[in-house]
């Protein structure tokens, strides 16, 4: 017979011991929060009481008996008081950086009404600013206000700014309705990369104007926001963005969101990203999408072919997307046309990206994404690429049929909640009353989410709730209440159906242990309250990781 020591017994006693000890430390949860309603949304839409949580992770869910007796001496207990706590909310198109340039607050020319004015203004401010930062200003004015009827010319903006770049816009740096310009002086052209070559600003027909000579004026003019934006994301110094983009960040927290998709994002705002997540300063989770203009598809294989990644690029705390909002929509304002597009679309798939384009009112622009990418598909499939269609305000049977077919993500807003009357008008009523059809794209297994198209103003995300489940708009009218869906549905368009098409539904999106615990403490019971009390649900504290990061 083998003889054993006594010491060799006793050393196998403590280790098996130790190991005892470590592994029940793994189970002893950080934080439990128990006595709510938890809306789970897992497979089975299953409500429990309670659940642990451990560094970043749920831990476990059950009856508040069981998960209490989990607790450590060490562990924190939450006491719910019988709220309903949610999954974290996911807005799937969101542009918070936008929301930032709208807020930019330059050398105020507000009011000012001749061109020496304007001067005298930056000229002062311009001399107290440190010598190496683009100036720029901002404010309310408009040309038929001053003296000499007309904007500042690049010489006249030389002459008070020659060292450094100098941008002055007209109205606010973005958003809104309307014509939005800047105006730039001969270094801030330089400093934005636009020369006597470049055609256009983010695909937009005649942003740029040249004189005689074939020199751009200085002037960058759009019907929308996204040339003068482009220009101001290259020139403005991105400390001032970084403070705004953080008070953005806080307001989306304050709703209940704890993660974005972000689908136009330039370089330099993808850098700030970048800096604030090595920082430790995000506090929700970013996945952008390369900013590419509608009329960038001759372009598309020199600007994707340096960089090497694609979607899914990073962590669960920033990545990659896609490119947006690659666009066909009929408004006659970019250069693109549906061999364009086909083209461009073509272009990303060979590069491994996918897209997210921004699809117009009428159906036949969807038909026209649609076939690009059905000829995408033939070349490599895509269903399992998850591509994306944004917005997708009128779709019919068909295409849903198409969409489900190629595994296509519907991103779809608040289209006839507003504005009703004025699109019963443009379109008839019949085809308003299935505007937006969530109940049918459902039924014909697309999967659908929520994306408010959010840059100023407030983000409530239940207002889509309210909106999905009885078809009432802002005025009390209802609108096409068979594509009314449940509210457990409507909850799923911004959890589990959002993290499955940022490939992240095995890491998020509902309450279940393993997950990120990513979730809020809402001030109602939003499965039960009465219907015209859905809008009033807040969100009492947001965590994110297990951290709170918003408390009411």
């Amino acid at each position: 017979m083998t003889r054993v020591s006594v010491a060799t017994v006793l050393g196998c006693v403590v280790a098996t011991m130790s190991l005892l000890g470590q592994q029940h430390a793994t189970l002893q949860p950080d934080q439990i929060f128990y006595n709510g309603k938890i809306v789970t949304v897992d497979p089975g839409n299953s409500i429990h009481e309670a659940f642990a949580v451990k560094s970043e992770r749920f831990l476990a869910i059950g009856t508040s008996a069981a998960i209490r007796a989990m607790a450590s001496p060490q562990t924190v207990m939450v006491d719910l008081n019988g709220r309903t706590v949610v999954p974290g909310l996911t807005d799937s198109h969101a542009h918070p950086w936008r929301n930032a340039f709208r807020n930019l607050r330059g050398i105020d020319v507000t009011g000012i009404t001749s061109l020496s004015e304007l001067a005298e203004r930056i000229r002062s401010a311009a001399a107290k600013a440190p010598g190496n930062r683009t100036v720029y200003a901002t404010g309310s004015w408009t040309e038929a206000q001053l003296l000499e009827k007309r904007a500042p010319t690049r010489a006249e903006l030389d002459a008070i700014v020659s060292d450094r770049p100098l941008v002055v816009f007209s109205g606010q740096a973005s958003g809104g309705a309307g014509e939005r310009r800047a105006f730039l002086n001969t270094a801030a052209l330089k400093a934005a990369r636009i020369t006597r070559e470049t055609a256009t600003v983010y695909g937009a027909r005649n942003s740029v104007p040249k004189g005689p000579d074939g020199e751009p004026t200085g002037a960058i003019i759009g019907s929308t926001p996204f040339p003068v934006m482009t220009v101001a994301a290259r020139l403005i110094p991105i400390d001032d963005v970084r403070a705004l983009w953080l008070q953005a960040q806080h307001e989306l927290s304050a709703q209940g969101f704890t993660s974005i998709r972000e689908p136009q994002v330039p370089v330099e705002i993808m850098r700030l990203y970048w800096s604030l997540w090595r920082g430790g300063q995000l506090t929700m989770r970013v996945s952008m999408g390369i900013d590419v203009g509608a009329g960038q598809a001759e372009e598309l294989d020199d600007i994707l072919r340096p960089w090497g990644v694609g979607p899914r690029f990073g962590d669960h705390w920033l990545r990659f997307d896609s490119l947006g909002e690659f666009a066909v929509d009929g408004s006659g304002l970019i250069d693109s046309t549906p061999a364009l597009f086909r083209r461009g679309i073509l272009t990303i798939h060979r590069h491994g990206w996918r897209p997210a384009p921004h699809i117009g009112t009428e159906d036949k622009y969807l038909d026209q994404a649609l076939e690009a990418y059905e000829a995408a598909d033939r070349d490599r499939p895509i269903r399992d690429e998850r591509w994306i269609v944004e917005h997708v305000p009128q779709t019919r049977p068909d295409q849903m049929d198409r969409m489900a077919r190629l595994g296509v993500t519907a991103v779809v807003n608040l289209a006839g909640y507003r504005e009703t009357g004025t699109l019963i008008k443009n379109y008839g009523q019949a085809r308003v009353e299935r505007i937006v059809p969530v109940r049918e794209m459902l039924d014909h297994r697309v999967n659908v989410v929520f994306g408010s198209d959010w840059s100023d103003g407030p983000n409530n995300p239940f207002v889509p709730v309210y909106y999905y489940t009885t078809r009432k708009t802002e005025d009390g009218a209802v609108l096409g209440p068979a594509q009314a869906i449940t509210r457990q549905e409507a909850l799923r368009l911004l959890t589990m159906n959002a993290a499955y098409v940022t490939f992240d539904e095995t890491l998020k999106g509902s309450i279940e242990a393993g997950k990120l615990a990513d979730f809020v403490i809402l001030s109602q019971d939003v499965l039960t309250v009465a219907d015209e009390r859905i809008r009033a649900t807040q969100a009492l504290e947001t965590y994110v990781g297990g951290r709170r990061v918003f408390a009411k």
